[in-house]
């Protein structure tokens, strides 16, 4: 940019600010981001250029000065401009002299600007700057109400209450949903919702029945003209009107109408167009609720952001941002409202993101030094023997993972603090036959434990394999010095109520060591004589609050939470930090990896072939439907009906089972325990097997209609089949 134009607009930028009231909105995202570049642009020497350096440090920082600061900085600036502008300036041979730049006269000089560019409204209040109050003061008022701030009052502040905006400190932290980059005509791509800035060339009406008006617009920039159409209906009304010479700012999608681009605005900036928006720029794109408009949002972030973000406490030591190259709070905060580009946006989401990750990182071990602060579990000790006799009587040897992982466990069992503990690891790594042994330390321990599980058909399972692996034990000795065998009850919410009554009074009455159940473990009725250890299986399917319900059957019970769904480390002390994590990274040997694959819809058949060849082999296949039944809503395939499908034209020679969560206990049990014992050879079945299903003989599952189940229940589903 040549001189004269650089002096130029550095004049009309800062006579425009002090005529504006210092409101640091005469360029787009403020006179920080722009200014000191113009003034390093003009390559001054000497006493000059000492000066030119002390102004762009002064306007680098001006957002943070006061209303008395920034008057003079700009003032200091002008005198700068125009000295600079009144200097002899060589030229060509033959090439008439520059008309000197005149200096503006006074403080609030008038802009020379051309009749191109539309005015700046002035019917709305000014915003005030808030004055230079001492550090904790201007923090303090983070928390004050939205509607202290100028041009937002009472059915604004309402509005924005339903963003969940009520503090300045709220506004702050309203974050663009998306950025919009402004460009230029030439530059724009029909299908995508663009912003674009030009002038007005042409503005003719149209009204095509009572109540609608279109308005035709044809705006141009240096490289080119582009058709607008703007419609106008009852109270929907873009308010400006659009004289010939106006600067606007449009956003909205691009259509190819008849060969030519046409851009249909959702949004239109007709008064107050800011200097900085440029092609190559970025515009935020809030969230908005009821009537709220984009532009008056925007507005209002802006000027809250240019005042406030200046309080912000910066809490992360500088060792921490230059060891992992992240900015400082405040210029972060800036660039996600204003970024200069794509790759300061990029940084700013990193600090951000860092920020609530740490954030919420330190709340889940605040949590647990909160709760293990003050809290005294019983220490569960077992003989030394007990836990050799057990692992002497199953009938495999445990993988070195399982007696790692084991020894933490009774580690943990064995302090006065209660136990928190996550336990990941694949289906058939062998999770229950370690919470089997914690189990066994609590009961001699002279308490009882408890395993909740998210299904009855999971919590039959984990029912039959402690109770056949706990009864070749035989007599267990206890705390009190008696012996005598191990108890398991199961209680799920289809046990009968007679005998639901009666495990209810043998658990209160502690002569049941053992309960597996559902839900209704943390019901009301569920009442434990002494719950030492609770075992909460598959976590990903159970809230804090079920947890938590869970623990407070007992007195600071020890906890052991289990998941087989692959957790990367990371993501598992963010989600689970208030837990200890063991992992089981072994799986026992002569396990097979399991391989996963996509099809389309036009692959089917091969699917089905694949399956038949695998029964043929003497394996067993689960076929897994999103619904039970049909749906007019839902374009998705039912277990109902595609299990008669399959029967009748797929598998007629094959022996097909059903299994869904409408049937009754005996019926799902009923079904199970046919695919168990290899009576079926293809279960058909909704999501109620996705987890932990035991059935060593399934080798294949097909999920129909993948997409329409969580990540997490489509890793339990690949890994139930062994």
């Amino acid at each position: 940019m040549a001189e004269q134009e650089l002096l130029t607009r550095l004049r009309r930028v800062l006579a425009h600010e002090l005529k504006s009231g210092l409101r640091n909105r005469a360029v787009f995202g403020g006179l920080q981001t722009h200014c000191p570049q113009w003034i390093a642009d003009l390559v001054l020497e000497g006493a000059a250029g000492a000066e030119a350096k002390r102004r762009a440090a002064e306007l680098a920082r001006y957002e943070t000065l006061t209303l008395a600061e920034r008057e003079t900085a700009i003032k200091a600036t002008l005198a700068l401009v125009d000295s600079v502008a009144a200097r002899p300036m060589a030229r060509a041979e033959g090439e008439p002299a520059a008309e000197p730049i005149k200096p503006p006269q006074g403080a609030a000089a008038k802009v020379n600007s051309a009749p191109s560019v539309a005015k700046v409204r002035t019917s709305s209040p000014p915003v005030r700057r808030a004055p230079a109050l001492p550090s904790p003061s201007r923090t303090a008022m983070l928390e004050a109400p939205v509607s202290r701030l100028p041009g937002i009052k009472g059915t604004s502040a309402s509005k924005l209450r339903n963003l969940g905006v009520e503090t300045v400190l709220d506004l702050v932290y309203l974050f663009p949903r998306r950025y919009s980059e402004v460009k230029r005509i030439s530059d724009l791509v029909p299908g995508e919702t663009q912003t674009v800035v030009g002038t007005v060339w042409r503005a003719t009406k149209e009204a095509r029945r009572a109540g609608l008006t279109l308005t035709n617009l044809v705006i141009a920039d240096a490289s080119g003209t582009l058709p607008v159409t703007l419609f106008r209906a009852g109270r929907v009304d873009y308010g400006p009107e659009f004289p010939t010479g106006a600067k606007v700012m449009l956003t909205g999608p691009v259509e190819l109408d008849f060969g030519m681009l046409r851009l249909k605005p959702s949004e239109v900036e007709v008064r107050n167009v800011p200097e900085g928006a440029v092609p190559g720029s970025l515009l935020p794109i809030y969230p908005l609720s009821g009537d709220l408009r984009q532009n008056w949002l925007r507005a209002r972030v802006a000027d809250t952001v240019g005042v406030w973000t200046s309080a912000l406490i910066e809490y992360l030591p500088g060792w921490i941002r230059q060891r992992w190259q992240l900015l400082d709070l405040q210029t972060a905060v800036r660039q996600i409202h204003v970024p200069d580009g794509w790759p300061a946006l990029a940084r700013a989401r990193r600090r951000l993101a860092f920020d609530e990750l740490l954030l919420v990182q330190l709340g889940m071990l605040r949590r647990r030094a909160a709760y293990r602060q003050g809290q005294v579990a019983e220490r569960l000790i077992a003989p030394p023997d007990l836990l050799a006799r057990f692992l002497d009587s199953l009938p495999f040897q445990l993988t070195g993972a399982q007696k790692r992982v084991v020894d933490e466990i009774v580690a943990d069992l064995a302090q006065a603090t209660p136990m928190m503990r996550l336990l990941q690891g694949e289906v058939g790594s062998g999770k229950t036959v370690v919470a089997a042994a914690a189990l066994l330390v609590a009961v001699s321990a002279g308490c009882q434990g408890a395993i909740m599980a998210p299904t009855e058909i999971l919590a039959g399972q984990h029912y039959r394999t402690l109770s056949a692996t706990l009864d070749k034990l035989g007599p267990v000795k206890r705390a009190d010095g008696t012996a005598r065998p191990l108890t398991v009850g199961l209680l799920t919410g289809s046990v009968a109520p007679a005998e639901r009554r009666r495990l209810a009074e043998g658990v209160a009455a502690g002569e049941v060591d053992i309960v597996v159940g559902t839900h209704a473990l943390i019901e009301d009725s569920a009442v434990f004589e002494r719950l030492g250890l609770a075992v909460v299986d598959e976590q990903h399917r159970f809230g804090v609050e079920q947890r938590a319900a869970l623990r407070q059957k007992g007195h600071n019970p020890h906890l052991l939470a289990m998941t087989a769904t692959p957790i990367p480390r990371t993501l598992a002390l963010t989600l689970y930090g208030d837990l200890d994590l063991s992992v089981i990274d072994e799986l026992p040997p002569g396990r097979q990896p399991v391989a996963t694959r996509s099809l389309g819809p036009g692959e089917r058949s091969r699917a089905y072939a694949f399956i038949r060849k695998r029964v043929e082999l003497g394996e067993q296949a689960f076929i897994i439907c999103p619904l039970i039944e049909e749906s007019d809503k839902i374009e998705a395939k039912a277990a109902t009906a595609e299990y008669e499908r399959l029967q009748r034209e797929v598998f007629p020679d094959l022996r097909l089972g059903l299994l869904h969560g409408k049937l009754k206990a005996a019926d799902k049990e009923g079904a199970m325990q046919q695919f168990r014992a290899g009576e079926v050879q293809v279960l058909v079945s909704t999501s109620v097997v996705e987890v932990g299903v035991d059935v060593p003989n399934a080798s294949v599952m097909l999920v129909e209609g993948a997409d329409r189940f969580g990540l997490s229940r489509l890793a339990s589903m690949c890994r139930t089949p062994r």
